[in-house]
């Protein structure tokens, strides 16, 4: 894994929690720093919480595992030696006790470069059953403390915990590529700058359907709606149902795909091998990944925790449907305006292109 030191992936797993259900577009954010001191609280309340203390000791033991492992494979491999001493230089580099502000920046610096030579030591050591066996352990126990946090976000009401988690939520909603609107071409009219961004692409849109799409300026729109509406009691515990729902299912997976080593194995190098340019590796990993889905779905447990998730997602993206259609808030409103033109503007383009 990247995130090999105890301690240091939390705020990312943290930020990950709360993603699941934010538009890409906030995605794309550099993940800020919450302090030092949120962060080793929220530490310290999950050291201290029975369930989380033995799944990290067990991660913690087949991360040493697979370390060893590794040395006693790139022994006697001259250029494994060199990749194995290129990551550890790159991970101290990353993991160096400095600033907590330095680290997004360093992962951005150097976490692609870190994770290449990790798929590269993968793939070497793909013959060794031991060694994929060891890695697929290490990622069910990756998702499985994902999960373990996830419900201590949750259910805690320790102060460290509730710090922490107001925090997050507070960067997330500053997050300065939310207001991607401010540099945007915009119509003159009154209202928000999404909705002034929106307007301006009707307006084109009207003018040159082929050229102009509204489409994406409505997106901008909806998704200040759909964040406003995620502040809702209803949907916030639709969200908080959904991340646990997506977290079992993922955990259930990783597990099967330990109970299918060799499949699982072959799947995942597959996926690393991926070339675009050459459409053969894709059609592999696909044929590859579709067996082991149809190994995965025939389990009882598997599909029945997809058809709930499923679920949980159709009632979810309803609840966001109907507070844009109904709610009063500013926004809701300039959201159903934009969408009436815009359903106006295509029943034309549609009339136009029948005659």
């Amino acid at each position: 894994m990247l995130f090999e030191k105890p301690g240091k992936c939390l705020f990312a797993m943290g930020m990950f929690l709360l993603f699941l259900f934010v538009p890409l577009y906030v995605q794309a954010w550099t993940q800020p720093s919450l302090g030092r001191e949120v962060e080793e609280g929220f530490l310290e309340a999950l050291k201290e919480n029975p369930e989380y203390a033995g799944v990290a000791a067990e991660d913690a033991s087949i991360r040493m595992q697979l370390e060893e492992l590794r040395k006693k494979l790139a022994s006697q491999d001259t250029e494994l030696k060199k990749l194995m001493e290129e990551r550890e230089k790159l991970q101290r580099m990353v993991f160096s006790e400095e600033e907590v502000k330095n680290k997004s920046e360093k992962i951005r610096l150097h976490g692609d470069q870190l994770r290449s030579i990790i798929q590269k030591l993968d793939s070497k050591f793909s013959k060794s059953k031991e060694y994929a066996a060891l890695s697929l352990r290490e990622s069910s126990l990756f998702v499985k403390k994902n999960l373990v946090v996830n419900r201590i976000l949750f259910s805690s009401a320790d102060k460290r915990i509730l710090k922490y988690k107001e925090a997050m939520e507070k960067n997330l909603f500053a997050c300065p590529s939310i207001k991607l609107a401010e540099n945007l071409p915009k119509a003159k009219v009154e209202g928000s700058d999404e909705y002034k961004v929106a307007m301006y692409l009707v307006e084109n849109h009207r003018k040159n359907p082929r050229l102009w799409s509204a489409q994406q300026g409505c997106l901008l729109l909806r998704g200040k709606v759909d964040r406003i509406a995620r502040e809702t009691p209803a949907i916030r515990e639709l969200n908080r149902k959904i991340s646990l729902k997506c977290m079992e299912l993922a955990l259930k997976n990783c597990l099967l795909q330990e109970k299918n080593p060799e499949l699982a194995w072959k799947v995942k190098i597959a996926h690393k091998s991926i070339d675009f340019q050459k459409p053969e590796t894709t059609g592999a990993y696909s044929r590859l990944h579709d067996e082991l889905m149809k190994i995965l779905r025939s389990d009882p447990e598997y599909t029945m925790l997809e058809k709930e998730l499923q679920k949980l997602q159709e009632e979810h993206e309803k609840a966001l449907d109907d507070f844009a259609a109904k709610s009063k808030v500013p926004e809701a409103v300039e959201y159903r305006k934009v969408k009436a033109l815009l359903d106006e503007a295509d029943k034309t383009a549609s009339s136009g292109k029948a005659e």
